[in-house]
């Protein structure tokens, strides 16, 4: 199922990001974005999904178009906006009933329906991946002559402590908790993947 994300206006609604803390803090946001979609969907999934980030002002020879983790990563370079981007990428979409959009801005929502997609707002559509992974699946043992038989695959619920551990996981420290400010975010970051964004990246996100 291709998935369409409009990455700026998620990390907004999430409150993953603030502009005003400057260039780094929203490069920062941005990979904690691919992060989280990497532990969310699966490898296949990420091979279909795209995200469209804003690029009003790029630096001078900046990439168009990235690979990080198997997500392809558009910046709308040469476009108005990233709505301008994704309303392209949806009006040139193959077998369009099988997208998914994921934006609450109101144009692209409409962009999408009128093809038929799916639109899902960003805050619906992170509790649904929330509740995806709120869960995870255990085999069992065929049961003995006469023994309650259940499902092959059971879901069971996550302990405490296994909650606490995909929450460090996913978003790091919490709040409180040592290590817990932004700036050690880029230490919690793979080695073996460089930050897919280039430098000056987040200029066009700051105030005048």
């Amino acid at each position: 199922m291709p998935l369409l994300i409009d990455g700026y206006n998620l990390l907004h609604m999430l409150g993953w990001i603030d502009s005003r803390r400057g260039p780094k803090a929203t490069e920062l946001a941005r990979w904690r974005l691919v992060r989280f979609l990497a532990a969310v969907l699966s490898p296949a999934e990420r091979a279909q999904t795209t995200v469209v980030f804003d690029a009003a002002h790029p630096p001078p020879l900046a990439a168009r178009t990235l690979q990080a983790e198997g997500i392809t990563i558009r910046f709308a370079v040469g476009y108005p906006s990233a709505d301008a981007l994704l309303e392209e990428l949806i009006e040139q979409a193959q077998g369009a009933r099988s997208y998914v959009v994921v934006s609450s801005d109101r144009r692209v929502q409409r962009a999408a329906l009128r093809r038929q997609m799916e639109a899902v707002d960003c805050w619906t559509w992170y509790e649904r991946m929330r509740s995806k992974r709120a869960a995870f699946r255990r085999p069992t043992f065929s049961p003995a002559p006469g023994a309650e038989t259940r499902p092959a695959w059971t879901y069971l619920p996550l302990s405490e402590s296994e909650v606490d551990q995909w929450l460090r996981t996913f978003y790091g420290p919490q709040q409180g908790e040592p290590g817990s400010c932004e700036q050690n975010l880029s230490s919690q970051l793979p080695e073996r993947i460089d930050s897919p964004f280039p430098p000056g990246y987040a200029e066009d996100m700051q105030e005048p």
